[in-house]
Formats: structure tokens, C-alpha cells, sequence
């Protein structure tokens, strides 16, 4: 049920996706499917049973019971959801970073700050573009230009990405300020003059013993974390409440263990909308703006928008039974085989993909 431009701008201010609604202002209908009766009880707080409903709704009505369960569900205590992501940092998972970086993210890089930027790292690694031994210094550089050149979307300056320093448990007390001051020093220098650096947190020169979490500096993460996230500019943006019903539906697949669905259904989710359903191009806003957010993995590329992934581990974990570290895979003799013959040929069976997949 749709109302015109100005009258939700006056109720609910809702977002341009359902400022472009019109037409319809009242509307009568029974319903007896009990799937609809059931959300249509939900969304208006009914506990009665009952077999058939009469709804007569107005559109000022609609849209007041929208802004009311939109303001319960999700501002009642002021809180930010937090999603956290933890990447594999072993090259084995560098292909399969790009599938998980969002601008609508804070990143967090860690570095042992008990040795300096130059030092060659303790274990050989494939990094791309660079052979021979490795140091931290190419790691972060690396690392700051994948995250910023694979957030699509990304906007001056966000992106944040936050350095972080730890081992400081390794130095003597009286090293610690010196070797801080000398690392994020070095931090500076490399970025001097490069629009990267825009996208570097560096001033809070964290430096952490890890290993006690009643360190301060502990706290100084979390006090970092959420300043900048207030200082994103997708901080308090409105979006349309026509997405809370649709967002409780993945709730309810996922926790009938159904992790991936078709776009195709989808829209028959979206055809059974208590209140208005979505285009397709809403369904596209929609389903990017959970992408973005950590909560789904959509991408609208041909061949891979007619799925969408409701659990974003269950990818990881289809990722992972294929591309994954060596020794993660000891012991499982069809594992093994399998990694040694997509290292040296870069082929993998879809026969093969199907019998690692059917557990």
C-alpha cells in the first residue's frame, strides 16, 4: 500500500526508494493463507487466533505501525550491531579476500611491533608482484592497497584503516615509547604524500600487549573503533523500513539451516510482503545494502546475482574445503591429494568439488 511523496516525507521521512511509491491510500482485503496471517499478526502485535483477518488499513496507519516497529526493533537502545570479520592472513585465502571487503567497514591491520618494518618476515609467503624475501613494510602496503582498491564504493578518506602494533610484552619497559614513536614514524613515511594515507588510522600509535586484555591500549582500540565509525558518513543513515520484513525472513531461513537461495526466491519471499512489495531494483538495493554491511553475500555480477548467500559463513566454509592451507588439510588423504594437484596445475574437478562438498 502506497502513499504519495509528501505524506511520507511528513510521517515517517523514509528514504527515496519509498518516496518514488504513489497511488494507493486504503485498502480492504481477507486474508486466509496463514503464512500471511502470521506476519500480518506479528507486524501489528495480534495474539488472538484467529483463521481469517478483514484488513482495512489507511496509509497513515501503515506507516505509523512501520515507524513504530522500525523505531522498536531497531533504536530502542541506541545500539550499532557490530558485525567483526577476521581474515585468514595465510596466502593460500588472498583470492578470497575480495568476496568480503565492504567500504562500510573499519579495518583493523596487526603488525609485531618487536621488529622493525624491514626485517624479512620468519616464514615465506607469496605475495603478488613481489619475490624473494618479505617484509612488513610490503605487507602493509599490500594490504592498505587491496582494502582500498576492493571496497567498491569507497568515498575520500573511508574506508578507516587502523594500525595496530602488538608484542609489546617483548620489550623492556624502557624501549616501548622509543619503538612506538620509531614504528608509526615509519608508518608515516611510507604513505607521505599518497592519497592512502587519508585512509590510515594512525594517531592514537597503538602499541598492545595482546596478551592482557586489561592492557589500556586495549581500550584504546575500542575507544577508536567507535569514533570512527560515528565519523563514517553511512553513520545514521536512514533506510527503508519496507527492509525490516524482509531482513526478519533471512532470520527465519537461516535458522531453518537454509543458507542460500535463488533471486527467484526471493521474490516469491517478496510477493508475500504484509505491506508493499519491492521491485526488482529495490531488491537489488536491498540486497546490496546487506552485502555492504557484512550480513549477506550478494554480488550483482552476471552468473552470480541469481543467488544469494543468507550466512556469509557458510561460503567461507565452501572456500575454505577447497582453498586452504596445507597443513589444515594433514591427514585427510582425498584433501591432500586434491591440494597438491590444484597447486601444481591450478585445475580442480567439479567431480572432485562435489565429493568434498556432499559433507
Amino acid at each position: 500500500m502506497h502513499a504519495s511523496k509528501e505524506q511520507i516525507k511528513t510521517l515517517t521521512q523514509l528514504s527515496e526508494v519509498e518516496q518514488a511509491a504513489s497511488g494507493l491510500k486504503h485498502s480492504v482485503e481477507t486474508v486466509s493463507n496463514p503464512g500471511i496471517i502470521t506476519k500480518l499478526k506479528r507486524f501489528f502485535g495480534v495474539s488472538k487466533e484467529v483463521k481469517k483477518i478483514k484488513v482495512s488499513i489507511t496509509e497513515e496507519h501503515i506507516l505509523k505501525q512501520s515507524l513504530r516497529v522500525g523505531k522498536k526493533k531497531l533504536n530502542q537502545r541506541h545500539i550499532a550491531p557490530v558485525i567483526i570479520w577476521d581474515f585468514g592472513g595465510q596466502d593460500i585465502f588472498y583470492s578470497t579476500h575480495q568476496s568480503f571487503l565492504s567500504y562500510r567497514a573499519i579495518y583493523l591491520i596487526v603488525l609485531d611491533g618487536s621488529r622493525t618494518l624491514d626485517e624479512p618476515c620468519q616464514f615465506e609467503h607469496y605475495l603478488p608482484g613481489k619475490s624473494g624475501p618479505k617484509t612488513a613494510r610490503d605487507y602493509l602496503r599490500f594490504w592498505i592497497n587491496t582494502i582500498v582498491t576492493y571496497c567498491k564504493g569507497s568515498q575520500h578518506g573511508f574506508p578507516k584503516i587502523m594500525i595496530v602494533f602488538t608484542h609489546k610484552d617483548k620489550l623492556k619497559p624502557s624501549e616501548v615509547e622509543k619503538t612506538k614513536e620509531q614504528l608509526f614514524g615509519d608508518v608515516k613515511s611510507i604513505f607521505h604524500e599518497s592519497p592512502l594515507m587519508s585512509h590510515l588510522v594512525i594517531e592514537d600509535k597503538i602499541f598492545v600487549n595482546a596478551r592482557n586484555k586489561n592492557d589500556p591500549e586495549m581500550a584504546k582500540i575500542r575507544r577508536g573503533i567507535i569514533r570512527e565509525s560515528k565519523l563514517q558518513p553511512t553513520w545514521g543513515q536512514n533506510f527503508p523500513k519496507c527492509f525490516i520484513p524482509l531482513e526478519f525472513e533471512f532470520e527465519n531461513l537461516i535458522r531453518e539451516n537454509m543458507n542460500v537461495i535463488t533471486f527467484d526466491d526471493l521474490r516469491k519471499i517478496n510477493t508475500q510482503h504484509p505491506i508493499r512489495p519491492l521491485s526488482d531494483a529495490e531488491l537489488k538495493v536491498f540486497l546490496k545494502f546487506q552485502h555492504a554491511i557484512g550480513k549477506i553475500l550478494y554480488f550483482d555480477e552476471p552468473g552470480l546475482d541469481t543467488h544469494l548467500t543468507l550466512l556469509p559463513t557458510y561460503l567461507i566454509d565452501a572456500f575454505k574445503s577447497i582453498i586452504t592451507d596445507k597443513r589444515f588439510c594433514k591427514g585427510e588423504k582425498q584433501r591432500e591429494h586434491l591440494w597438491n594437484l590444484m597447486s601444481q596445475k591450478g585445475v580442480i574437478s567439479k567431480s572432485a568439488i562435489e565429493k568434498l562438498w556432499r559433507n
